[in-house]
């Protein structure tokens, strides 16, 4: 193995790097790695205009170096959006992921131009069929979400077996 590596991750290498507060660091494709190992599904929480937390089932995908989600345009996540709001995605602890969970905070930016949602409709980036919701990348119920990821942590058993933590 390479001096400084510890180990891999689905063919990635995993390099021991300590932040500031004594935290292992990890690079975005780890985290990217992290994500579709723990599964499509993850909690998206967003803030209300009025304060209150709003969270919601998402199934993002990855774009370059954005995590990329398509929703309604009526739900209470794109009001959330619109009005400002900054999230966090929750991939949850499961037994069958040994416990593993993953945090991501980012800045999202709703995707208006209609040259850049045909290119998103057209890579098949989100894990499920979109056609199963929407009728084409037009549809004016489809909202993208582009999310610029800020900061991700990594738990491992929930955070007993160590963390790691990526930041741009």
């Amino acid at each position: 193995m390479e001096p400084g590596v510890a180990g891999s991750l689905g063919g990635i290498s995993v390099v021991r790097a300590v932040s500031s507060s004594g935290r292992r660091m990890m690079n975005w494709p780890q985290v990217v790695a992290h994500a579709k190992r723990l599964g499509p599904d993850c909690f998206m929480a967003t803030v209300r205009p009025d304060g209150q937390p709003h969270l919601a089932v998402v199934s993002p995908g990855f774009v370059e170096d954005l995590l990329v989600m398509a929703t309604f345009e009526t739900s209470v996540k794109t009001r959330n959006l619109r009005a400002g709001s900054g999230v966090m995605l929750h991939w949850v602890v499961r037994e069958e992921t040994e416990n593993d969970m993953l945090l991501v905070r980012g800045e999202p930016r709703l995707v208006d131009q209609r040259r850049r949602r045909r290119a998103l409709w057209e890579m098949e980036c989100v894990p499920y069929d979109l056609t199963d919701w929407y009728r084409g990348f037009d549809d004016p119920v489809l909202v993208w979400v582009e999310n610029a990821p800020t900061y991700a942590s990594f738990h491992r058993n929930a955070g007993a077996d160590g963390s790691e933590v990526w930041r741009p």
